[in-house]
């Protein structure tokens, strides 16, 4: 195919994903019926004219005028952010650039296991696998949730499969993620880094959804090691009797405690139960 005609097949596909031809002429500052050219392959734009189009859409020259069966994924994935970066979805854009700039985390990559409440039963706790990994400079992670009493090995019983970053911020660590099965809910974990007295464990918050709505419940995490198997560390995922020898002493405390080990992230939530105050607040302003 000549590079005319890739150009246009290339650039039709682009302009698909970005809007009216009308408007990126306006944005372009070219003139319609001569855009209408280059879209059908029937000319070359010049190089100045081709440059200004490639740093419109955020592609390279090359790109523009190789075979579009080849390069259709790669311009995709271009397009979809040139378009994220332009228009009405510039400052969305900005923002999650700006919660993904952070430098790499502090975290040890490796597995986890996060112990919480279980909100049916408050004898019992739910153990949860989280996976820690790093890759392009960012802290990753993936969490495992399951409602399997120990010893039951049915699939059906694993209702969580998380996948996000991990953000640090003065001294805390942010888990943000969302659920690949069900209703693809959202969490939300933060932790400080180092628990009193303790090298392995980090004591913290967690913003669930619940069936009822969003709830705010106490979480533990506890560092396994890195070279733990995933399908043994996966086993492990239950719930498990509040007094059960498999949830370590400390760690039964942090979720259960509501003085002695708090921490700072759960001090605004003391607030709530003086709803009073927030009214007499308002009031004011």
């Amino acid at each position: 195919m000549m590079p005319s005609k890739n150009l246009g097949a290339n650039l039709k596909f682009l302009c698909q994903q970005r809007g009216s031809i009308s408007g990126i002429c306006r944005a372009l500052d070219l003139n319609r019926q001569q855009f209408n050219k280059y879209l059908s392959g029937q000319t070359l734009p010049n190089p100045a004219t081709l440059r200004k189009i490639c740093a419109y859409f955020g592609v390279t020259e090359e790109s523009l005028l190789q075979n579009p069966a080849m390069v259709r994924a790669s311009l995709g994935g271009h397009a979809a952010v040139a378009k994220a970066r332009s228009g009405d979805s510039a400052p969305i854009f900005k923002l999650l650039e700006d919660l993904m700039s952070t430098q790499p985390t502090s975290l040890r990559p490796g597995y986890y296991f996060a112990y919480y409440p279980w909100t049916r039963d408050p004898d019992k706790a739910i153990r949860s696998l989280v996976y820690v990994d790093r890759k392009d400079g960012h802290t990753l992670f993936r969490r495992y949730t399951s409602l399997r009493e120990p010893g039951a090995t049915s699939k059906y019983f694993h209702i969580g499969r998380y996948r996000g970053v991990v953000i640090e911020e003065q001294s805390t660590l942010f888990f943000l993620a969302r659920n690949r099965t069900g209703f693809r809910d959202i969490s939300l974990m933060s932790f400080q880094k180092i628990m009193p007295n303790s090298n392995s464990l980090m004591v913290g918050v967690a913003l669930v959804m619940a069936p009822w709505g969003p709830m705010s419940s106490r979480v533990t995490m506890e560092f396994a090691g890195a070279n733990l198997g995933f399908r043994e560390a996966l086993s492990r995922c239950c719930i498990l009797e509040l007094d059960s020898k498999d949830i370590d002493p400390i760690v039964r405390a942090s979720i259960l405690s509501r003085n002695e080990l708090a921490t700072p992230q759960l001090m605004p939530f003391s607030l709530l139960q003086n709803w009073s105050m927030f009214n007499d607040t308002a009031s004011h302003f």
